[in-house]
């Protein structure tokens, strides 16, 4: 399997815009979840009201290119299954909205 068949595998799970519905093993599971889904929302909402892509805002985009990073970071903590998904689901929010997921904190 490609790199190009597993980000479709992951776009098709979780298309742009959409909440992660896998279910969380542990009460620290959900809450990152949780975290994940609002930074998603957010990117979302930003566009919906703004018009236009939270990375093209300098301050906004930036502090929300941050808290990616920083539920990467978490994702090092005990994630289990999660961890993965999570991790290329983030990298492939980030790369949606114009930045480096690998330049990113806790990339």
């Amino acid at each position: 399997m490609t790199h190009k068949d597993i980000k479709r595998q992951r776009n098709e799970a979780i298309p742009s815009g959409a909440s992660c519905h896998h279910e969380a093993r542990t009460p620290l599971e959900q809450t990152v979840l949780e975290m994940y889904d609002g930074w998603r929302r957010y990117a979302d909402a930003y566009r919906k009201r703004y018009g236009i892509n939270i990375g093209n805002d300098e301050a906004l985009g930036a502090a929300w290119a941050r808290i990616g990073g920083g539920i990467r970071g978490l994702l090092n903590s005990d994630m289990g299954h999660l961890a993965c998904l999570l991790d290329g689901y983030i990298h492939d929010g980030l790369r949606e909205r114009d930045f480096d997921p690998d330049d990113s904190p806790a990339a």
